[in-house]
């Protein structure tokens, strides 16, 4: 019995391995880690793990084949026609100032903006259905997402896309205040072909992810075209984790790192299924004295360009690969390039009524530079649109476009998009006014008095000049060692995110109605007891002289009317005693 049971299983997995689909897989996957050390100590990590293939159908029974894409993602972008989709999770603010220009911008919280394909018959429905698919797959509040915007100026597609492409079949929705914890990693963690099991995902810790400055994952998945004709462009799978440690809090000027200090483990072999697994140290800060650092092992190349790179590939592993950097002086603070465009975002006004909201866009580039500028503001903060003011340093601003979207209450959100020109070296301040409406008591959170969140705004500026090696390009390649050997790379499109702001609304006293239910109590019990004692007890009237036999007594006892204390042996012997006295 045995010796069948192992033919028929060996005969199986032969069958397998033999089949169309499996022998010949079209699909790919590369992962790859940049490391970017910046002058102020912090690291700055970003991970991606990059899926193309194609989905195999069989038109008979719509069976979908999928070998290297996860099927549980595959199958929600097929049913729900989505020919783009952009999610991220994120904890914290990305501070430009500091740490320049990121790689994959994210506002805190959650977003996700969508393009459908033409097919879909109702876009709405296809978006609820969505969110809710992905809510239950990245075990996140997505399903909050009901009331999403349409933008026309601000999101592009970054794939193929039809060269008139309807902005009707684009939704977009954030939830500032959704965190990110292990019940976003986990199910993140699974989406990858080799889990977190080989691989750069083994240094995806939850200890170590959620102890940092920044941590942020995304799923991007977009049409691409794997040759030049483009006949039939691949699907590509991309999930992103951008991290941002800081090793100065354990040690105040020591910034020596490695993978086993960021991580908690080094890498122990690549991914098995990985065509490629390349891992990215910026060593430009080694041309200056204050933050020079080595490397061991060396690089096993060098890109030389505007950012020096160093180059390890992890399939060439035979042993365990322990990265470490070592400074070469102690840390010494410097001042950090500042980006082209910076952003800051405040709450104006005062008192529970009335508000506003104010922007300062700083442009540092020596040529003025055109921005959008995209606002979502919930219905509960009624906006003005003839309150809207540009001002610049010599005067106000005429916008070039302006897309208003009123707001409906309890159905959709208020979208301002303007296109604005930034004058060269200076800083534009954008300001808006709304009043606070008056919610009802049962749409009010549990926790009522901290507040409402306004989501991120987000300025789309097409930058003039290669700010870095490392970013997003306009020829649309993922993988960065594509990137690097791009020599055609002019000017690209970067997303700026402000900070989300917290707004209190007029909140009754909700603490009165537990209030007048003590009070409420207190009295009905006070009340309750005197009137039951009234209603319930029987009052008789006896002749206390009249003499009590010995059944009299225990009769008495056990029917005696509980007002009347019973006699005690001190009164009894005290009126004996005085009887005798008086004879």
């Amino acid at each position: 019995m045995k010796p069948y049971f192992e033919t028929a299983l060996l005969s199986l997995l032969v069958c397998i391995l033999l089949h169309p689909s499996v022998a010949q897989s079209s699909d790919s996957f590369r992962e790859e880690l940049i490391i970017n050390p910046i002058q102020n100590g912090k690291i700055l990590n970003h991970f991606q793990f990059i899926t193309n293939g194609k989905f195999h159908t069989k038109s008979d029974f719509e069976v979908h084949h999928y070998q290297l894409i996860s099927k549980s993602l595959g199958d929600v972008v097929l049913k729900f026609q989505v020919r783009e989709l952009h999610l991220s999770l994120t904890q914290g603010l990305w501070r430009y100032e500091s740490w320049g220009i990121p790689i994959n911008a994210a506002p805190p919280g959650a977003q996700l903006w969508v393009w459908f394909k033409e097919s879909v018959e109702d876009v709405d429905k296809s978006w609820n259905g969505l969110v809710n698919a992905l809510s239950g797959l990245i075990c996140a509040s997505l399903n909050f997402m009901n009331q999403p915007v349409v933008p026309q100026y601000s999101f592009r597609p970054t794939g193929v896309a039809p060269e008139n492409l309807n902005s009707s079949l684009l939704r977009y929705a954030a939830l500032p205040r959704e965190n990110v914890c292990t019940e976003n990693l986990t199910p993140w963690l699974k989406l990858l072909p080799c889990l977190n099991k080989a691989g750069l995902g083994t240094l995806l810790r939850a200890p170590r992810i959620f102890d940092t400055s920044y941590h942020s994952l995304g799923i991007h998945v977009r049409p691409v075209c794997p040759e030049q004709s483009c006949t039939q462009p691949d699907v590509e799978f991309r999930l992103t984790a951008d991290l941002v440690f800081d090793p100065t809090l354990e040690h105040e000027k020591n910034r020596d790192w490695s993978l086993r200090s960021l991580f908690g483990m080094d890498v122990f072999h690549s991914c098995p299924v990985a065509d490629s697994s390349l891992l990215f140290v910026d060593i430009t800060s080694n041309k200056t004295v204050l933050s020079a650092f080595e490397l061991n092992p060396e690089p096993q190349r060098i890109h030389e360009g505007s950012n020096r790179l160093g180059v390890y590939d992890m399939t060439q592993l035979n042993s365990t690969f322990k990265l470490t950097a070592k400074y070469k002086r102690d840390m010494v603070m410097a001042k950090v390039k500042s980006p082209i465009l910076s952003t800051h975002r405040y709450i104006t006004g005062y008192g529970q009524y009335q508000g506003g909201i104010a922007v300062q866009l700083s442009n540092h580039h020596s040529k003025s530079i055109s921005v959008v500028y995209m606002e979502v503001i919930p219905w509960f903060l009624r906006v003005y649109l003839h309150t809207l003011k540009i001002k610049g340093p010599a005067g106000d601003i005429k916008p070039a476009h302006v897309l208003y979207v009123p707001a409906q209450d309890r159905v959709r959100h208020a979208l301002i998009e303007t296109v604005i020109t930034l004058p060269a070296e200076s800083t534009v301040t954008v300001e808006i006014a709304f009043d606070r409406a008056f919610l009802k008591w049962t749409e009010y959170p549990p926790d009522a008095n901290h507040g409402f969140y306004i989501p991120s705004a987000i300025i789309s500026a097409y930058l003039p000049q290669r700010v870095h090696d490392l970013l997003a390009d306009p020829s649309g390649k993922s993988s960065f060692n594509e990137r690097l050997n791009d020599v055609e790379r002019v000017g690209v499109v970067h997303m700026f995110y402000t900070e989300a702001l917290l707004v209190s609304l007029p909140t009754p006293d909700f603490s009165m109605p537990y209030n007048v239910i003590c009070l409420a109590c207190t009295v009905v019990a006070i009340a309750f007891g005197s009137i039951h004692n009234l209603t319930t007890r029987s009052f008789r009237i006896t002749d206390p002289k009249k003499p009590r036999g010995i059944l009299s007594k225990i009769r008495g006892f056990f029917q005696r009317d509980k007002s009347e204390p019973p006699a005690t042996a001190g009164q009894d012997g005290g009126s004996e005693a005085s009887k005798k006295k008086s004879e």
